[in-house]
């Protein structure tokens, strides 16, 4: 029997957590920040000021989050060029409860997304039962400054394409990581009427804070606090705290800059070695965690991935990424070049160039002999 799309993800996504307990894997998969750039010596300092000097960290506070942590997010917008003040801004527990918070607003009945996306958000959308492909839709979910998962930033004129919609959700999780740069100009500064804008500080501090933002438009910003308090009475005052004393010191756009650095040289020394993929494609991304792989190959994506564990090597197959019904395309791949320890990535290259020659059809490795 033929699985059902939400069958298919169950299964991968099983045989990714197996492969997550294996140390004999090397994995390419999960997206994750590299564990070593966590600023473990400033969360001590941090925590330990918090919990010993700030007795309100430890209380109760207001459900759209703490004043000055508020106010140091609308300054880093204001800084992009977007008009916000600290009343519209929203703390939440990281970006994907900011866009859950969203979908409950505005309960759409379609959301029109990449041809590649942010496999969270389509997990969301579904439970939402909200059809999702890539035509035009009343609303828009989009990542301009920086795409996951192919890693591009928007060009002009795919921003103006994105603002085309009635309702945009901007999510903005990797804005602070484009290697070349500072984070570019947000949507949400050139339509504030109609974009709900999505941040987070997992990819920049530690996703196990779990502090993320939400700046919806003037007119959902009522409705949108009343969604935020009847949920939950807070984001964690204690990490909200946390984040305060990390944005506070003048080191952190310092921070940014190591970080930028860092994960371009650890993109560079992955794509140097991609080569070794037989009938591949890729290209260098404009920034954040990973490589998007495109094949030659039809067939089966958890096919590929059992493949792939059995030779030691995981990664996040591509249909984890593409909503239901974009069309029969080839067998692609994201590999997350932030979290491989630099000694494995060669060896795990190897192990996945092994796994596609054992897939590919005879025929079409005799054309390449030849």
């Amino acid at each position: 029997m033929q699985k059902s799309p939400d069958m298919k993800t169950l299964a991968l996504d099983q045989l990714l957590r197996t492969s997550a307990r294996n140390e004999g894997v090397i994995s390419f998969a999960g997206g994750l920040p590299a564990s070593r750039t966590f600023p473990r010596s400033g969360l001590a300092q941090a925590a330990s000021h918090a919990i010993l000097e700030m007795q309100e960290a430890l209380q109760y506070d207001w459900p759209e989050g703490r004043r000055t942590l508020r106010e140091q997010v609308a300054e880093r917008l204001q800084a992009r060029g977007a008009e916000v003040s600290a009343d519209e801004v929203i703390i939440t527990n990281g970006a994907q409860d900011a866009l859950g918070l969203v979908l409950e607003l505005l309960a759409p009945p379609s959301i029109q997304v990449d041809p590649e996306t942010y496999p969270g958000a389509l997990d969301m959308f579904k439970r939402h039962r909200c059809a999702v492909g890539v035509k035009p839709a009343p609303v828009r979910y989009c990542m301009p400054a920086l795409q996951n998962p192919r890693g591009y930033s928007a060009s002009p004129e795919q921003r103006a394409q994105m603002l085309e919609a009635a309702v945009v959700i901007e999510d903005d999780a990797y804005a602070e990581l484009l290697f070349e740069s500072g984070p570019p100009r947000p949507l949400l500064a050139d339509a504030r009427d109609k974009v709900f804008h999505l941040g987070s500080f997992s990819k920049t501090l530690s996703p196990g804070l779990r502090v993320g933002w939400l700046v919806p438009p003037q007119e959902w910003l009522s409705a949108a606090r009343e969604a935020k308090a009847s949920r939950d009475p807070q984001a964690c005052g204690l990490s909200q705290a946390l984040v305060e004393q990390l944005l506070s010191s003048p080191k952190f756009d310092d921070r940014l800059a190591s970080l930028r650095r860092h994960y371009r040289s650890r993109a560079e020394q992955l794509l140097a070695k991609l080569p070794v993929l037989p009938r591949v494609h890729f290209s260098m991304p404009s920034g954040g965690f990973s490589v998007w792989v495109t094949t030659e190959l039809h067939g089966s994506d958890e096919a590929l991935l059992r493949e792939a564990l059995k030779r030691g090597v995981a990664f996040d197959p591509g249909c984890l990424f593409r909503p239901t019904g974009v069309g029969d395309l080839t067998l692609a791949m994201r590999l997350s070049f932030s979290s491989v320890p630099e000694a494995d990535i060669e060896t795990g290259l190897e192990r996945l160039a092994n796994t596609l020659e054992a897939v590919t059809p005879s025929r079409q490795r005799r054309q390449r002999a030849a």
